[in-house]
């Protein structure tokens, strides 16, 4: 943490910014956010599993976008899937989990086209086929090179990334399953994992060459007299985010699944 304090700079690894959103997203949610409706004019505060898990979700969107992590992002591929798994496919089903129904309903319904979204009980696929193969190509090293240039269209594709993430993760936490909305979730499951094994295959066989940047991990190689330190990089390969990137997608679905049921009853 020290050195990539002194490397970056305690603004660049510490992310005041976004602490600051972070908790403003707290105590909003800690004022406002978790009750929901028992009868007219009534309401109660959700349980505090639920709770927790929406402060869970505050942790990752802070760790997904800012602070030592975002750093370290930027020098080794592998942290960067972690980072993608972070936002993606930890963050937004823990915020869906602990935020009550009629929230997540008046959100959605304010969206163009989101009444027709909250009657479609098909969507999730839909965007989660979206999803998967726009986090493919993403990690594909030719695009993800060019995409490392192409600063608008990263934050486009990122902005995508997100809505479709979100969309397919709301319909994991929508009251009243079916048996066929049940069978979708499965489905969506082996969706995930047939369109990220691909590329799972290629970022555990390619090595740090196969990426323009980033390849190397900046580490202390030996102090020199005065303040002055010299560093040199350590090659990262990839082999770890290829592993990272099937287990984290596996294990968050079976977590939003368990949430989903628990989330049921309880309410």
């Amino acid at each position: 943490m020290f050195l990539l304090v002194e490397l970056y700079g305690w603004h660049t690894v510490m992310t005041p910014e976004l602490l600051v959103v972070a908790a403003g997203l707290a105590l909003l949610y800690a004022k406002a956010g978790n009750i929901q409706p028992v009868r007219e004019g009534a309401y109660v505060a959700i349980p505090w599993s639920r709770q927790a898990l929406f402060y869970a979700g505050i942790l990752c969107f802070y760790f997904g976008y800012g602070g030592f992590l975002s750093v370290l992002a930027k020098e080794s591929i592998d942290f960067y899937v972690l980072q993608l798994c972070i936002r993606y496919l930890f963050m937004i089903p823990l915020f869906l989990a602990g935020m009550p129904t009629w929230i997540r309903n008046g959100l959605v319904s304010r969206l163009p086209g989101g009444r027709q979204l909250l009657r479609n009980e098909r969507h999730g696929l839909y965007t989660g086929l979206v999803f998967f193969l726009m986090l493919s190509a993403l990690l594909l090293p030719p695009v993800f090179n060019a995409l490392l240039k192409m600063v608008l269209l990263r934050l486009f594709v990122h902005m995508v990334l997100l809505a479709s993430a979100w969309t397919m993760w709301e319909d994991f936490f929508r009251a009243g399953r079916s048996r066929r909305q049940r069978n979708d979730r499965m489905k969506m499951l082996a969706l995930g994992s047939i369109l990220l094994f691909p590329i799972c295959l290629i970022l555990a066989g390619s090595g740090a060459g196969a990426y323009d940047h980033p390849q190397n991990i900046l580490c202390i190689a030996h102090p020199v007299t005065g303040r002055v330190i010299e560093y040199d990089g350590i090659r990262s390969s990839s082999a770890f985010g290829g592993m990272l990137l099937m287990a984290a997608q596996q294990l968050s679905f079976v977590l939003a699944i368990r949430m989903s049921r628990n989330r049921a009853g309880n309410t």
